[in-house]
């Protein structure tokens, strides 16, 4: 399952170590892990606003809110109007952990104790690896420093780069991007229905569209033996937030493109559920219960109604129908690959790079430097730990003094 090049980590030599993520290979060893990750419950939250500052509350949830399905109406709704007024985050601008590691910073505060969990990430990572087993054409790099805590983020440099690659292979602009802002624009309401107006609610088609506003839920989840926190881009609420709650009634919203808006071929068919894979592991990992997929043209029409999907009943809805992907094994392979991880780094320093390239079905570990966190975490959250650790210690020797002498 796992190799090694070059000496260990204490070695003088770059450690490269391997872990192969091929389900015909790892099936065998893990066929008794665990088959479902614990439910997550929500421990924390965030809003970044429209001009990008952090905030620790829910000021930018949005609340579903479909526009009116009219019969007699046209059958598509538009998302390609409003580009040119489209307010896009700066995509090079790197925000590392610094929202999740606020919110949580914040709740040790209140709690006065170090969240209990191995690893903390965004979803999307999370989701690279949940799914990795049956994603041979993903390639991606993330970086990770463990001190007790795994922490892993996004490295946005390879990301760009991974960008650029596919832009050469695509035929045009990839408009896909604009199309699911433009979508949640449509589908969503800034508060709950008797706190907008109806000019608001009707005039949606003609707002803005901007991705800075978002909402981020944190949850505490794990598989196995191995604790996750996970922080998560909330698109919507069903209904209302309830305060408190552990299990909130949230939507992810996304579309989808149709070749053939009455007919599916087989091969649109095996493309869609792949695509569910995706769509499952990142709602799955938040306990998001709702997904509302829109089926749209490449040019942007959007065909009414929009599909609902369950996010529990996606995995059995796929394997009763093309079992191209399998949620148990992408589970497994989860447990199994962040034992290992945990295991290679819980008594080494400094940051560690994971990437996994395209047409490969392995993982690459390889140390990027020897001390240090580089930008992973923030000098506030490494002061906020440093205090926590000192409070614990001096209830210790008060606590027992005599043995502190």
């Amino acid at each position: 399952m796992a190799g090694a090049n070059g000496e260990g980590p204490s070695g003088g030599i770059v450690p490269a170590l391997t872990f192969r993520i091929d389900p015909r290979d790892i099936a065998p060893l893990i066929g008794h892990g665990p088959k479902n990750i614990r439910r997550p419950e929500e421990i924390a939250e965030f809003s970044y606003d429209e001009d990008r500052n952090i905030h620790l509350d829910a000021r930018s949830l949005a609340y579903y809110y479909p526009p009116p399905d009219d019969p007699d109406g046209p059958p598509f709704l538009y998302l390609d109007r409003g580009l040119e007024s489209f307010r896009r985050t700066d995509d090079s601008v790197d925000e590392h952990l610094v929202g999740l590691l606020a919110a949580i910073m914040e709740m040790e505060k209140k709690q006065n104790a170090k969240i209990d969990t191995h690893f903390i990430s965004y979803r999307g990572m999370m989701t690279n690896l949940l799914t990795m087993g049956f994603s041979r054409l993903d390639e991606w790099v993330m970086t990770t420093y463990l001190a007790c805590t795994g922490f892993i983020e996004e490295d946005k440099s390879a990301k760009a780069a991974a960008k650029e690659r596919q832009r050469s292979r695509d035929k045009g602009p990839d408009m896909s991007y604009f199309y699911g802002f433009k979508f949640e624009t449509l589908f969503t309401i800034p508060d709950t229905w008797d706190n907008v107006t109806r000019e608001e609610i009707e005039n949606r088609d003609d707002k803005p569209v901007s991705n800075f506003a978002q909402y981020c839920s944190i949850v505490k989840t794990g598989v196995g033996n191995m604790g996750i926190v996970v922080g998560g881009e909330v698109d919507s609420v069903w209904d209302d937030k309830v305060e408190g709650r552990k299990n909130q009634n949230y939507v992810e919203l996304k579309t989808r493109v149709c070749n053939n808006f009455s007919h599916q071929s087989d091969k649109d068919k095996e493309n869609y559920e792949r695509k569910q894979m995706k769509y499952w592991a990142q709602s799955y990992l938040i306990g998001c219960p709702k997904i509302i997929v829109g089926r749209r043209s490449r040019d942007g029409r959007l065909m009414m109604p929009v599909e609902q999907l369950t996010t529990m009943n996606i995995p059995t809805d796929v394997r009763n129908s093309t079992h191209i992907w399998d949620s148990v094994l992408c589970v497994q392979t989860l447990n199994a690959f962040l034992e290992w991880l945990y295991n290679q780094l819980k008594d080494t320093s400094g940051v560690w790079q994971l990437a996994k390239r395209r047409n490969e079905m392995i993982v690459h570990l390889i140390r990027r430097t020897a001390e240090g966190t580089e930008q992973i975490l923030t000098d506030e959250f490494k002061q906020h730990r440093c205090e926590l650790a000192r409070a614990r210690l001096s209830e210790a020797v008060d606590k027992c003094p005599t043995y502190y002498e």
